[in-house]
């Protein structure tokens, strides 16, 4: 029989990981953000709606999230667009 990982050592391990971060330079970021058109492909899982909250914070002027399934939590300030991606930015996409 194999052995189990450690029940405590594999919380650990996980706590570790979610609480890292990554570093914003938070000017540079709401400088670049700030008034401009951005749009997440994908924003519905995990990670693209932590990315949502995130530039919400940084004052876009539209905030676009596209994804094949809605997400399980809105974001306030996002409008969500369902489908495929060509049709979101101006209806360019093929099929």
């Amino acid at each position: 029989m194999a052995a189990q990982p450690d029940s405590h050592a594999e919380l650990d391990r996980y706590l570790s990981v979610q609480e890292r971060g990554i570093p914003v330079p938070e000017q540079e970021a709401e400088a670049a953000i700030r008034g401009r058109r951005v749009l997440v492909t994908g924003g519905s899982g995990c990670i693209g709606t932590e990315l949502l909250r995130t530039l919400a914070h940084l004052r876009p002027s539209v905030l676009l999230s596209g994804a094949d399934t809605p997400p399980a939590q809105s974001v306030v300030g996002v409008r969500y667009l369902r489908g495929r991606a060509g049709h979101w930015v101006g209806g360019c996409g093929h099929g």
